[in-house]
C-alpha cells in the first residue's frame, strides 16, 4: 500500500485505484488537488515530510 505522503509527493493521481488515495475525483487520474478532509487528518510528522503542502492545492 502507497502512503499518502508518498501519493501526494507524486502530484497527481495516477488513476490505479490506490487505496490511500489523497486526491479530489479518486481514481481518475486527473486530479491534482488534494482532499481537504486528508490535509487535516495528516500526522505533525507527515506534514513536516511534505514541507506543509500549498493549502491551494485542496479542496
Amino acid at each position: 500500500m502507497l502512503s499518502r505522503v508518498f501519493l501526494i509527493k507524486q502530484g497527481q493521481c495516477c488513476g490505479n485505484g490506490c487505496l490511500m488515495c489523497p486526491y479530489t475525483e479518486k481514481h481518475s487520474g486527473n486530479s491534482n488537488q488534494v482532499r481537504k478532509e486528508v490535509i487535516i487528518d495528516l500526522e505533525d510528522w507527515e506534514k513536516e515530510e511534505l514541507k506543509i503542502i500549498d493549502e491551494s492545492k485542496t479542496k
